[in-house]
C-alpha cells in the first residue's frame, strides 16, 4: 500500500468528522459575524419605566417583564420606541444612557455587554463545559481503566453507570456542603445579615416553574426576592422567612437551609 492509498483509505476517513467539524464551526462564526453587522450601535436615553405583571387563571404571576420607553437618534432624527428589557435585574433608571444595538428592519434593540459582563459570561460558559466534558469523559475514562483489569475480574455495563452515578452524587453532595459552609461562614462574620420578610406571592419563572417572593426594601428601593424550591417545604402567603442581606451590594439572597423559620 503506497502512500497515496493509506491516506485516502485510513487516515482521511479518521480526519473526516474533525474537518467537518471544523468547517461547521467556521461557518458558524461567518454566520454570526454576517448577523452582527445588521444591528448598529446606538444610544438611547430612558424616558419611562413599567413594571408588566400578568396573572394565569390560577392567580399566579408571569414571569415579571418591564417595558422600557427610549428615545435615542437614527440618521439624525429622534425616534421614540418602546422595549421590553431582557433581564429583570441590574435595570437601568429613568434618565440613564443605555449603550445598545439597533436592527432597523426589525424595530428590535440588544443588550450591549460591559467589560465585566463578557467575563462572568466566558467564566459561566467555561464552567459549563468543564462540566459536560466530565460528564462524558469520565465514564470512558473508567471503562479504559477497567479494561486493563486482569482477566477473570470485569464489571458489567450496569456497575459501571451505578460506579458513575454514586460518583456524580458524591461531587454533589461535596458541592453542597461546601456551598452551605461557606454560607454559613459569611452568616457568622456578618458578611450576610439575616432579615425577615413575608411570602408575598408566587410567580412563575422562564421554565414555567412556580416559586414564592417576598418584597423587601433595600435603601428605600423595593426587591423582590425568589425563593427556590426545596423538596418537601412549602409556602404560604403571609408566611414569615428569613433572607440574607449583604450590606455591601444591598443584594438579598435566599437560602433556604438556613431558614429557622419554615
Amino acid at each position: 500500500m503506497d502512500n497515496s492509498t493509506a491516506f485516502w483509505s485510513i487516515i482521511f476517513p479518521t480526519l473526516l468528522p474533525f474537518i467537518l467539524i471544523i468547517v461547521f464551526f467556521l461557518l458558524w462564526r461567518v454566520i454570526k459575524w454576517l448577523e452582527r453587522r445588521k444591528w448598529k450601535p446606538i444610544t438611547a436615553r430612558v424616558l419611562h419605566i413599567e413594571a408588566i405583571d400578568k396573572k394565569d387563571s390560577d392567580g399566579v404571576l408571569e414571569p415579571r417583564k418591564y417595558k422600557l420607553d427610549l428615545v435615542f437618534q437614527w440618521q439624525g432624527i429622534d425616534w421614540y420606541r418602546s422595549w421590553i428589557f431582557p433581564r429583570i435585574y441590574d435595570l437601568p433608571k429613568v434618565g440613564d444612557i443605555l449603550q445598545l444595538r439597533y436592527h432597523p428592519k426589525k424595530e428590535d434593540f440588544r443588550l450591549v455587554m460591559s467589560a465585566a459582563e463578557k467575563r462572568e459570561y466566558r467564566h459561566a460558559r467555561m464552567v459549563t463545559w468543564l462540566f459536560l466534558v466530565m460528564i462524558v469523559t469520565l465514564p470512558v475514562l473508567i471503562s479504559l481503566a477497567c479494561s486493563h483489569l486482569p482477566q477473570g475480574f470485569s464489571l458489567s455495563e450496569m456497575s459501571l453507570c451505578l460506579f458513575c452515578a454514586v460518583l456524580y452524587l458524591v461531587i454533589f453532595l461535596i458541592r453542597r456542603f461546601v456551598g452551605t459552609h461557606r454560607s454559613r461562614r459569611k452568616i457568622e462574620l456578618g458578611e450576610l445579615r439575616p432579615i425577615t420578610a413575608q411570602v408575598h406571592g408566587f410567580r412563575k419563572d422562564s421554565e414555567g416553574d412556580v416559586h414564592a417572593f417576598c418584597v423587601v426594601r433595600v435603601n428605600g428601593e423595593e426587591k423582590e426576592v425568589t425563593l427556590p424550591i426545596i423538596h418537601g417545604k412549602r409556602y404560604e402567603i403571609g408566611q414569615w422567612v428569613t433572607l440574607y442581606l449583604n450590606p455591601e451590594t444591598g443584594d438579598v439572597l435566599a437560602l433556604p437551609r438556613m431558614d429557622t423559620n419554615g
